[in-house]
């Protein structure tokens, strides 16, 4: 009898969804948590409970958030160096709660949050 061998195999982490979040009195935002759950799979059992640090890239008035190991793997999928988007690159990390402060993107009482497969973007919710 012949028997295959199966291999693993790894899914990559992908944020999907779409989600209207109001920010809080002190200007800040909780991430959804299928978002937060995402991030949690892929870091080891003592760090549950750190900060997450994200890469940010303001592009056409919205902002993308990367974690750091994606947004590599974007630069080497697209053929881009860090030199064609460090203009507008930036860091931000979360508290542990998993908060964002909200001064940093600017003044908003709710924001989309879209999960894009490898990335998330934070646009202003204009309620119409």
């Amino acid at each position: 009898m012949n028997k295959k061998k199966h291999k693993e195999r790894i899914i990559p982490m992908k944020f999907i969804g779409y989600y209207i979040h109001k920010v809080d009195r002190k200007n800040r935002f909780i991430l959804p948590k299928k978002i937060k759950s995402m991030i949690e799979l892929e870091r080891l059992p003592n760090r549950k409970n750190e900060a997450i640090r994200f890469i940010v890239i303001k592009k056409n008035g919205h902002y993308q958030l990367w974690l750091p190991k994606d947004f590599e793997q974007h630069l080497i999928n697209t053929e881009k160096t860090i030199e064609d988007v460090c203009k507008s690159l930036d860091y931000i990390v979360t508290d542990k709660v998993g908060r964002l402060l909200m001064s940093y993107f600017g003044e908003f009482d709710k924001l989309e949050i879209i999960g894009m497969n490898d990335h998330i973007e934070l646009r202003p919710f204009k309620e119409e």
